[in-house]
């Protein structure tokens, strides 16, 4: 009888516990590196294509095709099909003209947004070769997504950690940034104010790309922002006039003398890459150059594409091409 009430009595001063609110079987930690094509410095220009594809995606779900069928399609088609989103005169998949239509391309906007240095010819604009080759952390963006049917109170209040330090404190339902360290990561946990957190390990995955080649590696033929032609006429032909008829309004590339363009068909294959997959990072070197072959180019110095200035439209197509050095070869640099 004794020890039945002491029993009792232990019971009522200790009560029930509570349920961990946060739980891994009801929750899980999601992340993904914000900007994943370093080439390009802005994160907001990264997005522009993420959207894209998942505007893509939306399209492809939409085809009456098998689960593989579907799959073969986005896997040809996907690169071809941003584009499209991005750069059709009307809203993706409809007859609807854009109301903001830029006649000019995605890649027009890219001025002062990438880490390449069209000036130097190299891409230290994000600080220095090795800041870019060698990161010491990428920015990711983390978040909380249930995965069964208990929902957190819209005020509840989450503390975020990496590697331990204290992150934020936010809105459980709000993303979160931070700069997850390279290349070792870091364990990220999250839990409600008082109670034991849930945690995951994470580290980016940062592969290196470099493009070498010719003008089928480039862009040549696609620049980064086209010339503007006007109404007039050349003299004796009928191609037009551009609208500034000097060298301002010529086209426009990444870098000037190979002709090398975002829309390069190496570049867009490595951003396609980073663009499906959340928690990898690409580092992007485009060595590739309009006229380039095996000796001369890749293995060794070669003249460029840009042409030495022409006094007179007579003497254009005799222009010498600008003379690169031993130390423009691809393989070299």
């Amino acid at each position: 009888m004794r020890k039945t009430f002491l029993l009792c009595f232990i019971f009522l001063l200790v009560g029930p516990a509570e349920a961990q609110t946060l739980d891994g079987s009801n929750f899980r930690i999601e992340w993904q590196v914000a900007n994943r094509f370093r080439l390009f410095r802005d994160p907001a220009f990264f997005k522009l294509h993420e959207n894209a594809w998942r505007e893509y995606l939306f399209h492809a779900g939409r085809l009456k095709l098998s689960e593989d069928g579907r799959a073969d399609y986005v896997g040809r088609t996907s690169v071809l099909g941003s584009e499209h989103v991005l750069n059709d005169r009307r809203i993706a998949f409809t007859d609807t003209p854009r109301k903001d239509f830029d006649w000019r391309g995605w890649a027009a906007l890219s001025e002062g947004k990438l880490c390449y240095d069209p000036e130097s010819r190299r891409h230290g604009a994000c600080g220095s070769i090795d800041d870019y080759l060698n990161p010491q952390s990428h920015e990711i963006e983390l978040w909380l997504e249930a995965v069964g049917e208990i929902a957190l109170p819209p005020t509840a209040q989450c503390e975020w950690r990496v590697g331990g330090e204290l992150l934020a404190a936010a809105g459980c339902g709000e993303r979160v940034s931070a700069a997850l360290p390279y290349p070792g990561g870091a364990e990220i946990s999250v839990n409600l104010v008082g109670e034991q957190p849930i945690a995951v390990a994470a580290s980016v995955r940062d592969i290196l790309v470099a493009s070498l080649g010719d003008s089928f590696a480039s862009g040549e033929g696609n620049p980064d922002r086209p010339a503007e032609f006007g109404d007039a006429k050349r003299y004796r032909n009928l191609y037009p006039l551009r609208s500034e008829n000097s060298a301002a309004g010529s086209a426009t590339w990444t870098d000037q003398l190979c002709h090398r363009s975002l829309y390069g068909q190496n570049l867009r294959a490595a951003l396609q890459i980073a663009v499906e997959n959340r928690q990898l990072s690409v580092t992007f070197l485009d060595y590739s150059c309009s006229g380039a072959g095996i000796d001369d180019g890749i293995l060794g110095g070669q003249y460029y594409v840009e042409r030495e200035a022409a006094t007179d439209l007579a003497s254009t197509s005799t222009a010498r091409p600008l003379s690169g050095g031993a130390k423009d070869a691809q393989i070299y640099r």
